[in-house]
């Protein structure tokens, strides 16, 4: 720890402590930055494979009404052509 005397000249000893306290901040600052990163990309990543899964039911859900209504316009084509419907 650094002296208390003000004028006294600094020590080894004095600058190998100041220079851990502010590597040990950097290296806490840095963990705390890179845990909230992490936790920021995985919600993100969470969101867009929710957004992909809900895209592609909405695309199966088109798909199939697609399927669907041609089915009712070929059935009512057959209909009013007057071929035997099933």
């Amino acid at each position: 720890m650094a002296s208390s005397d003000e004028s006294s000249a600094i020590t080894h000893k004095d600058l190998e402590y100041v220079v851990s306290t502010i590597l040990s901040a950097m290296q806490d600052m840095e963990e705390r930055i890179m845990t909230k990163v992490d936790v920021k990309i995985d919600g993100s990543e969470s969101r867009m494979l929710l957004a992909m899964e809900q895209l592609r039911h909405d695309v199966v859900d088109t798909q199939n009404d697609k399927f669907s209504q041609h089915d009712d316009r070929l059935v009512r084509l057959e209909q009013h052509a007057g071929f035997s419907v099933s």
